[in-house]
């Protein structure tokens, strides 16, 4: 928050106009943005160099902590305002990690787990309500979860969460009234994805949900990958595209959010900032990895525009257009029923289909679960 806020009420003019360039150029991409904000200024806490502490939670009225839970919803309420086109926005980051919530005296001491999950109960609820204040068409997302120790480390700290809205203790016994996304970072650092470690781990962290009456909040994993220094780049790459064909077990994960595009400057790079998680190099060169994302990327647009169109089939003229940045209107709006596709009244034989589809550069793959259902 430090950079987009003056104090809780003030923007940082310069920092805005920054931001509002990237969301002018991410939507004319169709790129959907999340916004994001972990760190605590020190006019927001009384607490001068340390910008994950808070201080120790103390409900009485008047207390150093409610003066800071005050401006702390103030600030959410001001970022939501501020910036409407953002209309998803992520509670912190990994706050189950001491170095990311603690007292001021961290680290000489820290939090319990307990005490950590209280203080985020109060963040996701606060935070939550003040940004449908100032923006209520936008959502609020579960501040990602870290691997802690381990995807099953994520499990604990949920229950705790759950233990706590479900307990009659905090403003609201409704889930969806601190966050209607929930997130986790399933990181597995170097091991590669399997149903064992990674599946199996995740399902549970999921069946915490379920198990309190939240099962159909949809999930995002807004972090996860590997870094090229603990993992080869062709290993990267592998793994990037298992763990994408291991996630179609999961009907309740909306998104995962791939870390990082490119490797930060060398200069930037600390143990909160680390190297080596990129796809692409600083200088934009592209490593396997990134190479692999296109493919996959391709491919699910290709079998999502197959669906649409072999779907069309059940609604005879009904227009179509491809889901992606490419709009199929190149061929007119094609229609497709049980034994023609028409291009504004001209019947193509399966034989012309086939041509169209390989001229406008789909997959041999495509084409040809498009015509086998086409038969």
């Amino acid at each position: 928050m430090k950079v987009l806020l003056v104090n809780s009420t003030t923007i940082n003019q310069t920092s805005a106009e920054t931001l509002n360039h990237v969301l002018s150029a991410t939507a004319a991409y169709n790129i959907t943005v999340m916004g994001m904000a972990h760190d605590f200024p020190d006019w927001m806490t009384g607490i001068n160099g340390d910008f994950q502490a808070v201080p120790r939670r103390n409900t009485a009225l008047g207390s150093e902590y409610m003066k800071f839970l005050e401006k702390y919803k103030e600030s959410w309420k001001t970022l939501a305002a501020a910036f409407p086109n953002i209309t998803l926005w992520e509670i912190g980051n990994e706050f189950n990690l001491d170095k990311l919530l603690h007292p001021p005296e961290f680290p000489k001491h820290n939090f319990s787990l307990q005490e950590k999950a209280d203080i985020t109960t109060d963040l996701l609820y606060y935070g939550s309500l003040s940004i449908h204040e100032g923006n209520p068409k936008a959502k609020t997302v579960l501040g990602g979860l870290a691997p802690d120790p381990g995807i099953n480390g994520i499990a604990v700290f949920l229950e705790k969460l759950y233990q706590n809205i479900k307990s009659g203790e905090w403003p609201s016994t409704r889930p969806d009234d601190y966050f209607q996304i929930a997130c986790w970072h399933p990181y597995l650092f170097h091991e590669e994805p399997a149903v064992s470690n990674w599946v199996n781990p995740n399902k549970a962290v999921y069946n915490v949900m379920k198990s309190y009456g939240d099962g159909e909040t949809p999930v995002f994993f807004s972090e996860f990958g590997y870094s090229d220094c603990d993992v080869s780049q062709e290993n990267i790459s592998k793994y990037l595209r298992e763990a994408f064909q291991l996630s179609t077990a999961f009907p309740w994960l909306e998104t995962i959010y791939w870390f990082r595009l490119i490797d930060p400057a060398p200069h930037t790079v600390s143990t909160d900032n680390p190297q080596g998680y990129g796809i692409i190099n600083l200088n934009w060169t592209w490593k396997p990895a990134a190479y692999t994302y296109q493919s996959m990327t391709k491919d699910a647009d290709d079998f999502q525009w197959a669906n649409s169109l072999l779907n069309a089939a059940k609604t005879p003229c009904k227009p179509l257009k491809r889901c992606s940045n490419q709009d199929i209107s190149t061929f007119g709006i094609l229609i497709l029923n049980h034994d023609s596709l028409s291009s504004f009244g001209v019947k193509l034989d399966r034989r012309q289909l086939c041509k169209m589809l390989k001229n406008y550069g789909y997959s041999d793959k495509t084409v040809k679960a498009i015509l086998e259902w086409y038969k």
